[in-house]
Order: structure tokens, then sequence, then C-alpha cells
């Protein structure tokens, strides 16, 4: 079978040129590779499977442009092609928040479960992705849903030490009570083992309990004390802790 590759979108190779021109690096070589075959594809390759595969594979390539024409086709925005991961969770740990909105517009579920019944907001929260947190909350994103062993996405960037994701989602109403499964500790408890002066001040200031978990025998002044977080401690101790 002959395929003609010259009425492809020519905005798309437009594109392409472009970076190709500004960067030669060999991430921008392997990113125009991508595009040539997503392009190439979907002119190939018509069926619901297929779309939702080069759909994904535009999502992973940041590809915005093709994502869009994919889209039109009749791409799957909420598409399980990509394993445990549609468009919108795939896009989640980048700040494309271009990509996201387009995705979002076009019906994606702001609330779809991955891996560890993880949202998309989980995902952009843990890995500190500041753009694309503030706009998932903006669109609707569950400040409190509970993934796998109740973790919440305040939980999460509050055990990896992301202030400004954590703090983004204190603001809207996040639970500063919730507890994971299996330590049964709140968001302070994980700033004071974390070490994220920020996140616990934050988290004072909101309300959180400074002696949240006194009968079970673990406070965030008791893990300040033992990981050596003697600001978080002092700051704790300040506000009451004991």
């Amino acid at each position: 079978m002959s395929i003609n590759l010259i009425p492809l979108s020519k905005q798309i190779w437009v594109n392409v040129l472009t970076k190709i021109r500004k960067n030669k690096t060999m991430k921008m070589k392997l990113q125009f590779i991508s595009i040539v075959l997503i392009t190439f594809l979907m002119t190939a390759c018509g069926s619901q499977k297929n779309l939702n595969e080069l759909l994904i594979e535009a999502v992973k390539a940041g590809e915005v442009e093709s994502a869009k024409s994919l889209l039109a086709k009749g791409a799957d925005v909420n598409s399980n092609e990509g394993g445990d991961w549609s468009p919108l969770l795939l896009v989640s740990v980048s700040n494309n928040v271009r990509m996201a909105k387009i995705l979002v517009a076009a019906g994606a579920d702001i609330g779809g479960r991955g891996a560890a019944n993880w949202t998309p907001l989980h995902r952009a929260a843990k890995t500190g992705k500041v753009e694309m947190t503030k706009f998932l909350i903006e669109a609707g994103g569950d400040v409190n849903a509970k993934g796998i062993q109740n973790w919440t996405p305040l939980l999460r960037a509050a055990m990896d030490g992301q202030t400004e994701t954590a703090k983004l989602l204190i603001s809207p109403g996040a639970d500063l009570k919730a507890e994971n499964v299996q330590q049964g500790w709140t968001a302070l408890h994980w700033a004071a083992f974390s070490g994220s002066e920020e996140i616990a001040n934050s988290l004072i200031k909101a309300g959180a309990d400074v002696n949240a978990g006194l009968k079970k025998g673990t406070t965030p002044l008791s893990l300040a004390k033992h990981y050596g977080n003697d600001v978080i401690r002092d700051l704790l101790i300040k506000n009451g802790a004991r």
C-alpha cells in the first residue's frame, strides 16, 4: 500500500522544522521522529484502537496539535491504551497545562484512576508540578481523593517535601486530619518526617492538629525529634505540641 505523506498537516511539519532549526540535541531529534511517526500512522491507520494508541504517544511526546487532530478523528480521551494511565494521567506529571486543558475540554475524567488508584491530582502533587496542580484543582479535581492505603494528594506532597503543591492543596480545603493506612500519619506527620518546614508551618496555620497521633504514640513532634528536624520541632513546641 502506498501512502502519500504530502497531505499531512502543514502546521505540524512547520512546528517540527522550526524546532529542529532551533535545537539539534538528541532529545529534539527523537521528538522529531515521534512526530513523524504519529502523523504517518494517523494517515495510515484509522481504527479506534490505533487512534487511541496514537493519542497516548502524542501526549507522551507533548505534541498538542497532534493530540487535537487525533481527538477530532475520534480518539478516546479516556482511553487506557497507555496501560494504567489515561492521557490525562500521563500528562499530569508534566507542566504541559495546554495539553491538559485540551484533554479536559474533550471530556477527560478529572478524577480518573490509574495505578495505586491515584488521580491526576495525586500525580501532579507528588511530583511537584505546580502549574498542573493548580489547573487540576481549578478544573474540579478532588483534593481529598483517596488512593490505595488512603493516600491523598496532600499526604503525598507532604511526604515528598513538595512545598508549593502542598500549599496549593491546603488552600482549597484539603482534609488535614486524613491519614494513610500503614503508618496512620497525617500531612503534618509527613512534613515532620520529610523535614519540610514551610509545609509544616502552612499546615499549622491552617489548623492542623500538632498533637495528632498522641494516643497512638507517634506524633509530629516525636518524628521531628527522631529525624533531627530541629526547626520543625521548635515550631511544633511553640504551637502547643507535647
